[in-house]
């Protein structure tokens, strides 16, 4: 929900308070500008893009790797690797980051 203006006053606000290192999901067509986006990265925040193909990647395996057995299809998993929401939930499955706060959108 990185295009979200309240996401956007809540990692400033992250950011000014010392509270942790935030990092924001895009992907799917949840990129907002480069106007926004350059003073949070410039500030502290890490960006991490779900349809960079090495984090897509590891997405897709992650899925396919806890939901084949499921039903769970290799095209599937590719049109959920693009979601920014499930690209971050993978993110805090594989211990990149701590934890995910979502919602207010999705």
């Amino acid at each position: 929900e990185a295009a979200d203006p309240r996401t956007h006053d809540a990692v400033r606000a992250l950011l000014a308070g010392r509270v942790l290192r935030p990092v924001l999901v895009v992907g799917a067509g949840e990129r907002p500008d480069d106007a926004v986006l350059e003073p949070l990265r410039a500030a502290g925040a890490e960006l991490v893009d779900a349809e960079d193909p090495a984090v897509h990647a590891r997405t897709v395996d992650h899925l396919l790797a806890r939901r084949a057995a499921k039903g769970l299809t290799r095209d599937a998993a590719e049109a959920y690797a693009r979601r920014p929401l499930v690209a971050a939930d993978v993110l805090v499955a594989q211990g990149a980051v701590d934890g995910c706060v979502a919602g207010a959108v999705a």
